[in-house]
């Protein structure tokens, strides 16, 4: 994942839990509507996208990125006769982690916050049959 210049304001929340999606494999799978947009504008479409090699993360979400890349070993699973299912992140193990714990509380409920947009995209991809 690399970082991206500041974007706007919408769409923070998607942008979190798509790199969550990307991260867990299944966010190279992202819907891509280009040729959607291009027949509604009528302009002609693009060529056919190629697979990306990279997740471009604005740069207010990088701490809460390396926060998660941080806990990615430190996920709940319930395993059962129907398989193995991720349940989230440990978050004794989150509040115990350095870089959270240094935080002022206020910085701590936004990191948790973004934190929390990335486990629920990263769910999506983990648990995709």
């Amino acid at each position: 994942m690399v970082r991206s210049p500041a974007g706007p304001c919408q769409g923070r929340r998607k942008k979190l839990s798509d790199a969550g999606r990307w991260w867990a494999g299944a966010g190279r799978q992202v819907e891509d509507a280009r040729a959607e947009d291009a027949k509604a504008l009528g302009i002609a479409p693009p060529e056919a996208p190629q697979e990306p090699e990279s997740f471009a993360i604005w740069p207010e979400h990088w701490p809460a990125l390396e926060l998660f890349l941080g806990l990615r070993t430190q996920w709940r699973i319930v395993a059962g006769m129907a398989g193995a299912r991720y349940q989230g992140l440990d978050y004794p193990a989150l509040y115990g982690h350095p870089r959270y714990a240094r935080l002022e509380p206020d910085e701590q409920v936004e990191r948790l916050e973004q934190l929390q947009q990335i486990e629920i995209g990263a769910l999506e991809g983990l648990n995709a049959e």
